[in-house]
């Protein structure tokens, strides 16, 4: 398929934003009660607003209760955390089966595999990925998507740059099978900002000048990003909008990729739908709760500290404007039968019900945000089972989310940094082992078992390996206590114990004594007339 026209791309682009703005209520809100003060939303930002707030106004005025904001920025913190740690290797690059036929000796691609999983995360780990990632991050549990873009960087000291894209900026254009098939973004910027942006840009306004107010002119620009399907390929298109009398929308830019360079995750997903859902969309109702009703407790502990008073007065009592407040003055007929001139107006409503609503809501909000893990460290002793169970159930809550992210970001963002340090010719060892397509370019692993194996280690993957090992603790005290010593030795592979457990649990290899290293060290004492390793009597291991 050839590229689309600027026509074409600027209706499918309104057409992804027309899909875009029917979420505006339910966004805006999120951010209004979850994080009012990264609310993007801004009087001034052209036709996707929302708010009627200034650029440094005051946002937080509404707010009379943290939980949902509190709960909202340390969930980003704990998904970005526990997926991807920094300063870690989360993920390991294995041979996949599609190398299984290849002449390259196995070996040879082990250790491929091995130096370019080293080599992507010293890229990753050297660049702000990770903040980038936190940024994005905060925009999917609070909108339900987050945003960012990978690219060779051109003004910093590292080789990689990825940029963190609100979502209020982008329209996602549906793909096949719930995934995104373009990336609409709108941009004003300013000529300047423009060149770097897209260095090598055409078209360009000749003159920047500065308008009467001294700030350089703004322009309107569309940056699309699409899949074609016939190619297999991604293209960029960046249009110019129409910015003056007789000029219209012009294309100024246009690029292949091999890979997206977009990363997208969607907290989660219904079906049908390409805008992604937060768990901030369930918790608002209970923080819109817990924000009337604190705001409610707070003016009635002020009227009752300064209570507002009732004196008889010549003027008539008029319910549709008196005012309630802290030492207000309100002229009434009559006080009581004993007509004093002033007396304090008496309050109702039940604080304790007040407080009870409140603290159920905080409650639904810290389970809706996966917050209630961990029992209080001051009560009792826990066993470790105990606190084993918690975590279990803790990562259990977040399983669905954690798998969408491991599989929207950190498989893209592998296969991103491997091909753009491909492209820049910093990973000989995968060159060596890559293919490319008939213009002799380098073509991308697709990093999904076929070529090449992703394996993530994260809390969720380290929790599972875990209980797989417990299984097999169990499985030999049970022979143990079933059949003795005797039948365990007869039973039970024990001279593979520490290597089976150790792969189940991901340990260094280095640290595992393989079954053949185990032999060889049984040999040698023997020969030596003394006893094997671990004080055994010879003939005590079985071979």
């Amino acid at each position: 398929m050839a590229a689309r026209s600027v026509e074409v791309t600027l209706a499918v682009g309104d057409a992804a934003w027309d899909t875009k703005r029917k979420y505006y209520d339910v966004i805006s809100e999120a951010y209004y009660y979850a994080a009012p003060g990264l609310d993007p939303y801004l009087e001034g930002s052209g036709d996707e607003t929302s708010h009627h707030l200034t650029e440094g106004q005051r946002r937080q005025d509404h707010i009379f209760d943290v939980t949902l904001p509190t709960d909202a920025e340390d969930h980003a913190n704990e998904m970005c955390s526990e997926t991807f740690p920094a300063g870690r290797s989360w993920a390991k690059l294995e041979r996949g089966d599609l190398f299984a036929g290849d002449d390259e000796p196995p070996a040879r691609q082990r250790e491929a595999m091995k130096a370019t999983a080293e080599k992507i995360f010293r890229a990753i780990h050297a660049s702000n990925f990770y903040l980038a990632l936190n940024t994005m991050a905060m925009d999917a549990v609070v909108a339900g998507t987050g945003l960012m873009k990978g690219s060779i960087s051109r003004d910093s000291a590292a080789l990689l740059d990825f940029e963190a894209v609100s979502q209020a900026e982008v329209a996602l254009e549906p793909g096949a099978r719930g995934s995104v098939g373009g990336y609409h973004r709108k941009m004003d910027l300013t000529r300047d900002e423009i060149r770097t942006y897209w260095p090598q840009a055409t078209g360009l306004p000749e003159v920047d000048r500065l308008e009467k107010n001294g700030k350089p002119r703004h322009y309107r620009v569309v940056e699309s990003v699409y899949y074609d399907l016939d190619d297999g390929i991604w293209r960029e298109q960046v249009i110019l909008r129409s910015h003056a009398k007789g000029t219209g929308d012009s294309e100024i830019w246009t690029r292949e990729y091999m890979v997206c360079p977009w990363i997208c995750w969607r907290y989660a997903l219904l079906p049908g739908e390409v805008q992604g859902r937060s768990p901030v969309f369930k918790a608002v109702p209970g923080a819109r709760t817990i924000n009337h009703a604190k705001r409610v407790r707070l003016e009635t502990a002020s009227i009752r500290a300064v209570p507002a008073y009732t004196f008889v007065g010549e003027e008539v009592f008029n319910p549709n404007t008196v005012e309630i407040g802290p030492g207000v003055f309100i002229p009434v007929g009559s006080n009581d039968p004993s007509n004093p001139t002033i007396r304090p107006l008496e309050m109702a409503g039940d604080v304790p019900l007040n407080e009870l609503v409140i603290s159920d809501e905080r409650q639904a909000i810290h389970e809706t945000m996966a917050r209630n893990a961990m029992p209080d460290p001051s009560g009792a002793v826990r066993s470790a089972t105990e606190w084993l169970k918690r975590e279990e159930q803790h990562l259990k809550k977040k399983h669905g989310p954690v798998l969408r992210m491991m599989e929207e970001v950190g498989r893209p963002v592998l296969r991103l940094v491997a091909f753009l340090l491909q492209s820049a010719g910093q990973l000989s060892e995968l060159a060596a082992l890559g293919r490319t397509d008939a213009q002799g370019r380098p073509v991308p692993f697709r990093l999904d078992g076929t070529d090449v194996k992703v394996t993530f280690s994260n809390p969720l993957v380290q929790l599972q390996q875990i209980s797989d090992a417990l299984q097999v603790f169990n499985w030999a005290q049970g022979v143990m206590q079933s059949f003795g010593p005797e039948g365990l030795v007869a039973g039970v592979a024990v001279e593979r114990g520490a290597e089976v457990v150790g792969e189940l649990m991901d340990i260094d290899e280095r640290l595992i004594r393989r079954q053949d290293d185990q032999q060889a060290m049984l040999e040698q004492a023997m020969q030596q007339g003394g006893q094997p390793p671990g004080g055994q009597p010879q003939g005590g291991m079985p071979r």
